[in-house]
């Protein structure tokens, strides 16, 4: 079809590699990849709780140097304020936002355990793919209570599908999906 495919890295943010993350991006450039995601880890395992535990300098030295490549055209599909909210991430604080929520209208997480979250901001499991169904699951009386609270949540959240991009974000998405 003489189509050039888009490939994005989606790298995972934490203890192992806060203080290298710049060197992604670089790379990716260099290989004219289209683009870096990436997603800050998530306490999911007892490993995951010990690669959340970042070093609060790298983490800011690294969100001042991502924020300077983005604005300076590197390859980076987070938006400076996504970067930014990183802070607030591995602080575990959630600060509330002004906007509604569409994960729960859309999206389902299944850990490697098989549990089946709507959300990971503290939210409950609704299953588990091992044992449950998830068509049904999917239309339980659960999921429908939670869809409606999720609909309404408005804890600033770190998860790459969520984030909220203005029309300067979206300018920048067109372009370089165009450009290639």
């Amino acid at each position: 079809m003489k189509k050039k495919v888009q490939l994005i890295l989606k790298p995972t943010v934490g203890s192992f590699n806060i203080d290298g993350l710049d060197k992604i991006v670089i790379y990716a450039k260099q290989k004219h990849l289209t683009d870096v995601n990436f997603q800050p880890i998530y306490k999911w395992t007892k490993e995951a709780e010990e690669m959340f535990k970042v070093d609060k300098q790298k983490l800011s030295d690294t969100i001042n140097k991502l924020v300077e490549m983005k604005n300076e055209g590197f390859p980076i599909l987070n938006t400076v304020e996504s970067i930014k909210d990183w802070r607030f991430h591995f602080d575990e604080v959630i600060p509330m936002q002004n906007s509604p929520c569409s994960v729960a209208l859309r999206n389902l997480t299944i850990l490697p355990d098989g549990d089946i979250y709507m959300c990971a901001l503290g939210y409950p499991k609704i299953g588990n793919i091992k044992v449950d169904d998830i068509q049904l699951l999917w239309k339980s009386e659960l999921t429908r209570k939670l869809r409606k609270s999720l609909v309404n949540c408005k804890k600033v959240c770190t998860e790459t599908c969520v984030v909220k991009r203005n029309w300067k974000d979206y300018m920048y998405l067109f372009l370089r999906f165009v450009k290639g």
